[in-house]
């Protein structure tokens, strides 16, 4: 096939139109709507003191899109601003520890402390928009 018929000015602007077209797509916000999600989380009655709290979109209820993480510091969280949920139904994974940094033999020190429970899982149903959820974590012995 010959490139006598293509003007010689195609050649030239093709890799400009290209780069146009996908910076353009790339302007605004990246993937779906995301929403803020904030509040505090209890242990048998207390403030947890140190832990992380995941939110993962539920697709088992057909809820797809970026899943979230927060820490959790003197029994409060928030999501980062630009990186919360995308609502609907999510599954929660809340990891919690005592928060007293102690020395571990061969790998330093872990800020986090000693766990104080194992994970602790929840269902929730989460609103397409910024949202307040108070979480409790118990455990039946």
């Amino acid at each position: 096939m010959s490139n006598r018929n293509v003007p010689p000015m195609f050649h030239q602007s093709l890799p400009v139109c290209l780069l146009v077209v996908f910076a353009a797509a790339g302007c605004g916000q990246d993937g779906p709507q995301r929403y803020e999600v904030s509040g505090t989380v209890t242990y048998n009655g207390q403030p947890l003191p140190y832990g992380d709290i995941h939110f993962d979109p539920d697709s088992k209820q057909g809820n797809h899109g970026p899943g979230a993480v927060a820490p959790i510091r003197g029994g409060s969280y928030a999501t980062p601003s630009g990186k919360g949920i995308v609502g609907g139904p999510h599954v929660v994974r809340i990891y919690g520890s005592d928060g007293i940094a102690v020395e571990v033999p061969y790998e330093g020190r872990n800020e986090a402390g000693t766990p104080l429970f194992d994970v602790y899982t929840e269902s929730v149903d989460f609103p397409e928009e910024d949202a307040k959820r108070d979480f409790k974590v118990s455990f039946n012995p």
